[in-house]
């Protein structure tokens, strides 16, 4: 820093040059610390100026104030501070974009643990991010190396661990700044070890899912590396910003590129001829195939091409880290936590690309809307399975993988075909679910640990190690977190290879299995309100005129408006917040302009009411037309403007059990309740709710009692918790063997019994006589818990399970919240 300091103003501009290429960092042994002048766009000319010479100054007097020597003294301080710079200069909207996640320091040793590295092996992080796997790997290597030899170390000892840590260790991942960091925290973790070691720091700027290809050309086989810059800096406006550079086959299959490279680069900048460049190299290493001859030159011509752009600063660096993959071959051990982002948020140009990889895996999920929402981060393991983890038939054995992954890798629906991969091609060592303690700050996608073998298949079920408590700091050691940590096993229940893989204590999993299967009930989504809530949600001011005035709630904003109604058209309505286990309130009234069918009222025929004016005519500047008909106006379709989604003959029935659609909670409590008719305007009707609520409707009332009856058991409950990731698919239970309610079997006819009684004792502490017979309890002594606990007894008959396993689930709801 001291260099900086007094400078004239050409002098520091010098200076920093030679600071972006590396220099200082090369005259310490550390060749490609800042090989990829990504960040020198400050140096040029064109921006250079009084301000910014000012501020580098300024930086540098700031700089010498801190003791460079507290880095060796106390590296895990000093990487503090940098993993605080990294979050600060990488703002949190823009990680959320890239799917980045810091990984808390206790996790990345947890991950580690799982993996059953003890510090012998290779390890690779194929997204390193700002590099706390590859610190904590580096730390372990280490201590088993102090372990075997002692804490004194003689310089060659020093010399040989050093060797071990970076001859050993590696990361990839595709955003410069955190290589940057990751490569700073790996040299801090060093410390002292530092002086010891010459070369690379072996983190690259690669992307370790689809490394250049291979493809065929006249002039000869390439290897492609995409979107080189070609300016050092400013914004990337346009295609002509980028060049892309070929590399004969040849060249990377007997790993000369850097050769390769070197000598291109050096005969660009004096200015040699195509063909003095393609014999020097044919001479030099033995080249003889004509067509990679071809193909150097046309090669040699794309990087000619790069210095006349005055882009040399910039993709010697690049292309070199690109091909890492190609040549790092395979690892003992593959760790890591890969971005939390989905198909449908990836780049429309990249997710292009990496299509043939999807289909290489056979992992895309079936459908459009499921492939939208399938995580990227499914086909970094699938890739780093098949092309970084040794095999099985390798010398040293097959390697493990341990990753980072969003719980809907187990649970999700769209992750189906991945789990039927790791089953078939991977000995799955076990999960550990740590989705309870959120330990991301920046998501609310839940984390779980998978942990796999590379070998030829999976014996179900695996162990799951659950944790549940409160978030760790972030900064805490493995072995400072205080949790609850539970023995379960995960599985996938009947012969579906893509099935989801519940996760519970082993007696609750057998009841799993008895209770999964195919439904006798239909699960339906309330009435679709979208674009029109606000309108629709209606207060009633006066029930004697049928005055009404529409509430404005939801995220369109109309205009409030008081009309009469046709009284015809209005319902009773329940909402998501209202619904309690075996109970509900109805807060709120709907407007439907629907028949008893569901069949929407013409306009003609609407406009024979008072409810036309309300809607139509009334003043608000909005239009009810332009609402939203599954992504058409309703204006531009052939149904009427006031028509509502998903309105069928069902809605109207006159009792119904419901249960809420949880969407983005913080944890999942499956509960239902029994609608019955409520009075509104004056008369008896049927409740209805908005798309938030699921229901089956039932053919009489003591149907809807035994169905609220048997979701209310803690064998259902149990199971939808099992089943969810922070919400709940609305056609869940279709996939509960639910038989159809027979008032002739005693069961179901008690359970409805139970189960009246039940909604009676939560809504007004009174409970008819008929419940205390089947308890054999007195009326004083009843409570909502002591039926519960009956209800569960009976339902565990209806799906034959046994005590052992009755206990079991209700042991799982007790010790576990998502």
């Amino acid at each position: 820093m001291k260099k900086l300091i007094g400078r004239s103003d050409d002098e520091l501009r010098n200076q920093m040059e030679q600071f972006e290429e590396g220099w200082v960092f090369k005259d310490a042994g550390i060749d490609n610390f800042l090989e990829v002048s990504l960040f020198s766009w400050y140096t040029e000319s064109a921006v250079w100026d009084d301000e910014l010479s000012k501020a580098i100054v300024d930086i540098a007097h700031r700089m010498r104030k801190y003791d460079p020597g507290k880095i060796r003294e106390e590296p895990q301080e000093a990487r503090d501070l940098f993993k605080k710079l990294y979050q600060h200069l990488v703002p949190e909207g823009l990680r959320n974009q890239l799917g980045e996640v810091f990984t808390p320091d206790w996790l990345a040793e947890l991950t580690i643990e799982k993996s059953g590295y003890d510090g012998e092996g290779s390890i690779l992080d194929p997204t390193c991010g700002s590099g706390t796997f590859l610190v904590f790997a580096a730390r372990k290597k280490k201590e088993k190396y102090q372990e075997q030899h002692g804490d004194e170390l003689s310089d060659e000892q020093k010399s040989e661990i050093a060797k071990k840590i970076l001859n050993e260790i590696e990361g990839f991942d595709l955003n410069p700044l955190a290589v940057l960091a990751a490569r700073t925290n790996l040299l801090i973790e060093m410390g002292g070890l530092l002086s010891y070691h010459t070369g690379d720091v072996p983190v690259y700027l690669a992307d370790s899912v689809r490394p250049p290809e291979l493809s065929s050309q006249i002039t000869g086989s390439f290897y492609t590396v995409e979107e080189i810059p070609t300016e050092s800096g400013g914004e990337i406006e346009n295609s002509d910003d980028y060049l892309n550079i070929k590399i004969p086959e040849e060249i990377i299959e007997r790993e000369l590129v850097n050769d390769y490279f070197d000598m291109a680069k050096k005969y660009t900048l004096r200015g040699v001829s195509s063909d003095q460049f393609v014999q020097s190299f044919r001479e030099e290493y033995g080249i003889e195939e004509p067509r990679t001859e071809s193909a150097m030159q046309y090669s040699y011509e794309d990087v000619s091409d790069l210095h006349d752009r005055d882009a040399n600063g910039v993709w010697w660096g690049i292309v070199k880290n690109r091909f890492r993959p190609h040549f790092c071959g395979t690892f003992d051990y593959v760790l890591g936590n890969p971005p939390y982002i989905t198909l449908d948020n990836l780049a429309d140009e990249y997710r292009d690309k990496i299509k043939s990889e999807w289909r290489e895996y056979d992992i895309l999920p079936d459908g459009s809307q499921a492939q939208k929402k399938v995580e990227h981060g499914l086909l970094f393991t699938c890739v780093s399975i098949d092309k970084y983890l040794k095999k099985p038939n390798q010398n040293q054995g097959s390697g493990t993988l341990s990753f980072l992954l969003p719980l809907t890798a187990q649970r999700g629906g769209a992750a189906g075909k991945f789990r039927k991969y790791l089953s078939e091609n991977t000995d799955i060592l076990g999960l550990t679910d740590i989705a309870d303690l959120n330990p991301f700050d920046v998501t609310k996608n839940r984390p779980l640990i998978i942990s796999v073998k590379n070998g030829a298949g999976t014996d179900f079920p695996v162990p799951c190690d659950t944790w549940t408590g409160s978030r760790p700091p972030f900064d805490k050691r493995l072995d400072e977190v205080d949790v609850d940590r539970y023995d379960f096993v995960a599985t996938h229940l009947g012969s579906d290879p893509t099935g989801k893989w519940y996760s519970a204590p082993s007696n609750a999993i057998s009841a799993f299995e008895k209770i999964y299967g195919e439904s006798d009930y239909e699960a339906h989504e309330g009435a679709g309100t979208e674009g029109g809530h606000g309108l629709f949600f209606i207060d009633v001011i006066d029930d004697r005129s049928n005055l009404i005035e529409n509430t404005n709630i939801g995220r369109k904003q109309w205009d409030k408006v008081r009309a009469r109604v046709d009284p015809s058209h209005v319902f009773p309505a329940a909402k998501g917040s209202s619904i309690n286990k075996w109970e509900y309130s109805t807060p709120r009234t709907l407007l439907i302009p629907h028949k008893q069918t569901g069949e929407p009222y013409s306009e003609d025929e609407l406009r024979t009411t008072d409810t036309w004016d309300f809607l139509y005519h009334n003043g608000r500047d909005q239009d009810v037309g332009d609402r939203k008909w599954y992504g058409t106006r309703l204006k531009d379709t052939n149904h009427p403007n006031h028509i509502l989604q998903r309105v069928t003959e069902r809605n109207f029935s006159e009792y119904k059990t419901i249960y809420q659609n949880i969407t983005g909670g913080t944890y999942v409590d499956f509960e239902a309740v029994t609608l019955g008719p409520e009075e509104v305007l004056g008369e008896e009707k049927p409740v209805m709710f908005d798309h938030s609520i699921n229901y089956i409707d039932a053919d009489s009332k003591e149907e809807a009692y035994y169905l609220s009856g048997i979701l209310n058991s803690a064998c259902i409950r149990a199971m939808m918790r099992a089943h969810s990731v922070l919400n709940l698919n609305p056609r869940a239970i279709e996939e509960v063997n639910i038989p159809t309610f027979d008032e002739t079997e005693d069961p179901h006819l008690t359970l409805a019994k139970l189960s009246e009684g039940a909604h009676q004792l939560a809504k007004s502490h009174e409970i008819d006589s008929f419940v205390p017979d089947i308890l054999d309890k007195p009326v004083e002594e009843i409570g909502v818990s002591n039926i519960e606990m009956k209800i569960d007894r009976v339902a565990s008959d209806v799906f034959d399970i046994t005590d052992e396993e009755l206990e079991s689930l209700r042991y799982y709801l007790e010790v576990t919240r998502i």
